[in-house]
Formats: C-alpha cells, sequence, structure tokens
C-alpha cells in the first residue's frame, strides 16, 4: 500500500510551476491604516472569556427566536407555545394564551 503522502509534492510543486508559469501577478491588498492598527491592538488586549462570548450568543439566538415568533399567525404560536410546555399531546383548552398561564 503506497504512503499518504507520496505524490502529494510533486503535484504541489507542479500546480506552483503552472502559477509561476502563467504571469499572473499576486493580488494586491490595501495596507492597513494606522487607525485599523491601533484598533486591531486595542482588541488584542481586551480579555474575552466564554461568558463574553456565551452571553452574546445567547442574545443572539433570543432575538431570532423573538423575530421567529412574531412573524407566526396566532394559530402557529399556540401550537408553538404548547410544544414548549410539553402539551403537544392535546390542546388544553384551559390554556389562556393571552394570560401565559393554565
Amino acid at each position: 500500500m503506497p504512503k499518504v503522502t507520496e505524490g502529494k509534492m510533486e503535484a504541489k510543486r507542479k500546480k506552483w510551476q503552472d502559477i509561476l508559469e502563467s504571469g499572473n501577478a499576486a493580488k494586491i491588498y490595501k495596507k492597513w491604516l494606522d487607525t485599523e492598527e491601533s484598533e486591531l491592538n486595542r482588541l488584542k488586549l481586551k480579555a474575552i472569556n466564554i461568558a463574553d462570548t456565551a452571553g452574546r450568543l445567547n442574545t443572539e439566538n433570543m432575538n431570532l427566536m423573538k423575530a421567529t415568533i412574531k412573524s407566526m399567525t396566532k394559530e402557529k404560536k399556540e401550537v408553538f407555545l404548547h410544544e414548549l410546555l410539553g402539551l403537544e399531546d392535546e390542546l388544553h383548552e384551559d390554556y389562556d394564551i393571552n394570560e401565559g398561564s393554565i
């Protein structure tokens, strides 16, 4: 059985040779401004912990959920609410969807 690395180096060299022979110049990217560099340095110094990341994700998910619920019809909201409450087997008449209590 051949080794996994066999042939890879030759293929890479061939690809690079094709790129060099094509005469295409490398892409030129806009250099960073001093303000962008200072902003990056400021952000590098800022301490970030997992709670910050999880908090942002939670807020984003809550906002997405609120937007989704606002776009639902009253009937879909009722079904969704019953699923959340674990009442998906049957809709209970004693649940007041406007009051939010049973």
